[in-house]
C-alpha cells in the first residue's frame, strides 16, 4: 500500500486506567498479504416478536442504538419460536410450548419490516417447519410458507433470505423440539419448501440449517444421555443428497463457553467455537461446486459461561474476529435483547442501554464491513490480533487479557505501508458508558509506531489514510 496515512485512531474497552509501559511486544501487519472479504452483513443480530414487540421497535432510542452500530442484519420472528409460530394468523401453532407468548402487542411481519426500514437493516425470515412435521401436513406448512413470500413481495419488503426450520437436527424430547425430523426427511421437506417459495418470488435466497461440523451425525442422543439406534446419517452430506441444488446459503449456530471456562481459562486457552467452518467450507465447495454462503444465523458464548463484563466482552470479540477468519459470510448476534441474560445480549432489555459488545460492534461495523482481513504475527502468543484492510482504514483489534495494573506496550510494523510522521490520535472508550480518554501514541525513529494497551482491554487501532 503506497498511500500516506494521516492519523492512528486507538479506541479501548477498558475497565483500568493506565500505569508503567512494560517492553514492547511486537506486531507486524501485512497489508500486502490479503486474506478473506468481510460481507457488511455479518454485524447483524436476532429479534423475537414476543419480545421486540411493537412498542419496542417504535421506539426511536432503539431504533437510533441499531443505527448507530450500524446493525445491518435482522432476524424474525426469533429462533425456536419461528417452529411454533403462524405468520398469517400471528398466533402459536402450541401455545403450551415456547415462547407460551401472550403479548397481544407482538410484533407482525408489518411492524418489523417498518423497523428494519428504520434501522436499514437487511432482513432474514425464519419460515416454520416444524408445524408441518408435528401436524403430519408438509402441505400445509410449505403453502403457508410460500404465502409468506408472496406477502412480502406484494408489499415490497425486498426479503432476500429466508431460512427453513431452526436447529432441526437438535432433538431433546419435552425440551428441545416437538418432533424428532431426520436429516433425510429435513433434505426431502426443503427441497419442497424452495420450489413453492421461489415459485412465489424467484429472487429469494434459501438457506439449509445443520450443525458446524460436516461430518457429525445429529439427533442421536436423547435428553437422558442414552443413544438412538439406529445411528442416523451425518447431516450435510444427507441434506445436500436430497435437496442441494435447492441450497442457496447454510445456517449454522455456535455457542461455545461451558461453565468451567473462567477468565483464567480463557486467557491460556481462549474461546473458539469455529474449528470446523473451514472444514464446512472445504466440504461445502467439494459437494456443491460452486461457492454457498455459511450463514452464523446465533452465535454467542454459552449462557452457561461465568464470564461478564470485559471477560466476556473479550471472548465474544475473539469469537467474532476467529469466525471472520474462518470464513463466516454473514451472522446475527444472539440475542439483542432479552430477560434474564445480563450482559450477554447487545442491549438492556427495558433501559437499551448498551452491553460491552455492542460499543465492539459499535467501533467495529463501521470500519470493517466491506473490508478485507490481512495477516498479521505477534512474538507474544498471549496477545490476540486481528486486522483488516477497507478503502481508507486499516483495522487492528488486539486484545489485552492481563488484569494487572501495567499497560502493555506494543510497537507495531505496518509492512507494506508508508506511514507520515504527523499527529496520532489516540484515545479509549470505557465499556460503561460512550467516554472517550485520551492514550497515548508515538512513531518511532525506525517507522514504527508505539502504543500503550491498557490492562484488562480491547483496543482498535485504525490507521487512516487522508482523503
Amino acid at each position: 500500500m503506497k498511500h500516506a496515512l494521516a492519523a492512528l485512531i486507538l479506541s479501548c474497552l477498558t475497565l483500568s486506567s493506565i500505569a508503567h509501559a512494560d517492553p514492547p511486544i511486537h506486531l507486524t501487519l501485512h497489508a500486502d498479504h490479503p486474506l478473506n472479504t468481510i460481507n457488511p452483513l455479518f454485524f447483524g443480530s436476532n429479534t423475537l416478536f414476543m419480545y421486540d414487540d411493537k412498542t419496542a421497535l417504535a421506539d426511536d432510542t432503539f431504533v437510533q442504538r441499531l443505527r448507530d452500530v450500524p446493525i445491518r442484519l435482522l432476524r424474525f420472528p426469533g429462533g425456536d419460536v419461528a417452529d411454533n409460530y403462524y405468520w398469517d394468523q400471528h398466533s402459536l401453532d402450541d401455545p403450551k410450548w415456547w415462547p407460551r407468548n401472550d403479548n397481544p402487542n407482538s410484533a407482525d411481519t408489518d411492524s418489523f419490516m417498518t423497523f428494519c426500514h428504520k434501522v436499514g437493516a437487511e432482513p432474514l425470515f425464519v419460515v416454520n417447519l416444524e408445524s408441518g412435521f408435528v401436524h403430519h401436513d408438509l402441505d400445509s406448512a410449505i403453502k403457508r410458507a410460500a404465502d409468506w413470500v408472496a406477502y412480502c413481495r406484494q408489499h415490497d419488503y425486498h426479503v432476500k433470505y429466508w431460512e427453513i426450520g431452526n436447529e432441526t437436527f437438535w432433538y431433546h424430547p419435552g425440551k428441545h423440539k416437538r418432533i424428532r425430523v431426520t436429516a433425510a426427511e429435513y433434505g426431502q421437506a426443503f427441497a419442497r419448501f424452495a420450489t413453492a417459495m421461489k415459485a412465489a418470488d424467484p429472487a429469494i435466497q434459501i438457506g439449509a440449517i445443520g450443525l458446524v461440523d460436516p461430518t457429525t451425525s445429529a439427533n442421536n442422543t436423547l435428553s437422558d444421555g442414552t443413544t438412538v439406534s439406529p445411528r442416523q446419517p451425518a447431516w450435510w452430506p444427507t441434506v445436500i443428497a436430497a435437496a442441494g441444488p435447492h441450497i442457496d446459503f447454510v445456517t449454522v449456530h455456535s455457542y461455545p463457553g461451558g461453565e468451567k471456562q473462567t477468565y483464567d481459562y480463557f486467557i491460556h486457552k481462549g474461546v473458539w467455537g469455529g474449528e470446523t467452518i473451514p472444514s464446512l467450507r472445504t466440504f461445502l465447495d467439494k459437494t456443491l461446486a460452486r461457492h454457498v454462503p455459511i450463514i452464523l444465523t446465533e452465535w454467542n458464548l454459552s449462557e452457561k459461561s461465568p464470564l461478564r463484563g470485559m471477560a466476556l466482552a473479550q471472548a465474544q470479540t475473539n469469537l467474532l474476529c476467529r469466525f471472520l477468519s474462518a470464513g463466516v459470510d454473514m451472522a446475527c448476534f444472539w440475542p439483542l435483547r432479552l430477560p434474564h441474560v445480563g450482559n450477554h445480549s447487545l442491549l438492556d432489555y427495558r433501559t437499551f442501554k448498551p452491553h460491552p459488545i455492542y460499543q465492539v460492534f459499535s467501533i467495529l461495523s463501521p470500519t470493517l464491513a466491506g473490508g478485507t482481513i490481512i495477516s498479521s504475527d505477534s512474538d507474544d502468543p498471549t496477545l490476540f490480533h486481528f486486522a483488516a484492510l477497507s478503502a481508507d482504514t486499516l483495522t487492528t483489534i488486539l486484545i489485552h487479557k492481563s488484569t494487572a495494573g501495567d499497560p502493555c506496550k506494543i510497537a507495531i510494523d505496518f509492512k507494506a505501508t508508508q506511514v507520515s510522521g504527523e499527529a496520532i490520535v489516540a484515545s479509549s472508550l470505557q465499556s460503561a458508558d460512550a467516554h472517550r480518554i485520551p492514550l497515548t501514541c508515538q512513531q518511532n525513529p525506525d517507522g514504527t509506531w508505539t502504543c500503550d494497551l491498557p490492562p484488562y482491554s480491547i483496543c482498535v487501532l485504525k490507521l487512516i489514510r487522508p482523503k
